[in-house]
């Protein structure tokens, strides 16, 4: 990995998907551990990491590794209100800075990813 890592320059990587090494490992112990020697790893290389995994319900009840391992989750929507649906996005955590707590639909266009801090979310989510 360090080898690739300067061959390339990188300093960004992904782990698409949490969730497939979440299923190898079976135990909720198993994948905590993997997952801290993971951001570990990564982050001694000095990688900015996104983590990506399935939707799962972003709630302290259903808390899950991933979401303890890393800085910051942030939850993507795509929800039926009424007669459309509605992208979203809510920042759940951001270690060492403020965000907002609110849930703020956004949209892809030309321009990439607009997000409207302005506009509200209506429905349960």
């Amino acid at each position: 990995l360090t080898s690739m890592q300067k061959d390339i320059k990188a300093a960004r990587g992904v782990v698409d998907s949490t969730t497939s090494i979440s299923h190898h490992l079976q135990t909720p112990l198993n994948v905590r551990t993997e997952m801290l020697k993971l951001h570990v790893v990564l982050s001694l290389l000095g990688l900015t990491t996104l983590w990506t995994c399935e939707v799962v319900p972003v709630d302290t009840r259903n808390f899950v590794p991933e979401n303890f391992v890393v800085d910051g989750v942030i939850a993507l929507y795509f929800r039926r209100i009424l007669d459309k649906r509605i992208h979203s996005i809510e920042i759940y955590k951001m270690r060492g800075c403020e965000h907002s707590n609110k849930i703020h639909p956004f949209e892809i266009g030309k321009k990439g990813i607009v997000i409207n801090p302005g506009e509200g979310v209506y429905g349960e989510f």
